[in-house]
C-alpha cells in the first residue's frame, strides 16, 4: 500500500482563510459585551436558529446585522458577493 502525503499547502488550490463564513462587511474583530435574556427568549432564537440552519452566535449576528445596515443593504452586500465569486465580476478580470 503506497500512502501519499497531501500537497505542500504552497501548490494547493487557494483558501479562504476562513470557514467561507466571514462578513461582507469586513473582518468580525468587534464585539459587544454579553446580554442576559430569559430562558424563553434564549430558546426562541436557538429554535429560529436550528430552523434555518445556523449556529446560535451567527444567528444573532446577522439579526444585528439587518438590524443595523438594513435589509436592503445587507442583501445587496452578499449579492455582489456571490457574484465575485462566481466569476461574474469586472473585479475577477
Amino acid at each position: 500500500m503506497v500512502v501519499t502525503s497531501p500537497p505542500h499547502p504552497s501548490r494547493r488550490d487557494p483558501a479562504f482563510s476562513r470557514n467561507g463564513s466571514t462578513s461582507p462587511f469586513g473582518k468580525l474583530t468587534e464585539q459587544i459585551p454579553a446580554i442576559r435574556l430569559s430562558g424563553e427568549t434564549k430558546a426562541a432564537l436557538e429554535h429560529e436558529a436550528r430552523r434555518v440552519g445556523l449556529p446560535l452566535q451567527e444567528f444573532v449576528r446577522e439579526l444585528l446585522v439587518v438590524r443595523a445596515h438594513g435589509e436592503d443593504t445587507v442583501k445587496m452586500m452578499y449579492a455582489r458577493r456571490v457574484v465575485v465569486v462566481s466569476g461574474k465580476s469586472r473585479e475577477c478580470s
